[in-house]
């Protein structure tokens, strides 16, 4: 299963990657789902990234469902970032075994930005039998991921070079 969508950002390329990828720990704080993020430890991290990847909780519960992405690529210089998400503490019915996602900015003007999602889950051996309904609902997380991105980023505005 490939997922692509894309959406165009009212902020500078230099700007959203710096929401994207520098800021990566951040999710929580314009992603609803996430309850809580943090750098993941234990992992090697990639020249210029900040972390080796974070972690998303996505319940409030101790052993509740969670998102260990580790970052695979990151490129500044193109606008890429990739990562290896990996479920941990879902339901045995949960469809998702992981899911290798790639961000990839593309600057369409000085103040507007281009983000392209490209998404390969690997599905458990049932989630093959819900392969059109899991399609079609993975595609609207997606896309409600890059529209809380894209609000979160215009209501920052311009971010001030570090």
């Amino acid at each position: 299963m490939n997922i692509a969508t894309a959406i165009e950002i009212n902020l500078d390329k230099d700007s959203v990657w710096k929401l994207l990828a520098e800021d990566f720990t951040s999710i929580q704080l314009w992603f609803p789902a996430v309850k809580k993020s943090y750098a993941l430890k234990a992992h090697t991290q990639l020249e210029g990234a900040s972390c080796a990847g974070r972690v998303c909780e996505l319940s409030d519960k101790p052993n509740g469902l969670k998102a260990e992405e580790t970052i695979t690529n990151y490129d500044s210089a193109n606008g890429t970032l990739s990562m290896k998400v990996e479920v941990k503490n879902a339901p045995k019915i949960f469809p998702v075994r992981s899911n290798d996602v790639t961000f990839t900015l593309t600057a369409v003007s000085t103040d507007r930005t281009l983000l392209s999602f490209q998404a390969t889950p690997t599905l458990k051996a049932h989630g093959y039998l819900l392969y059109p309904l899991l399609k079609l609902g993975l595609t609207k997380s997606f896309k409600d991921l890059n529209k809380a991105f894209k609000a979160h980023c215009e209501s920052v505005g311009v971010v001030q070079p570090a």
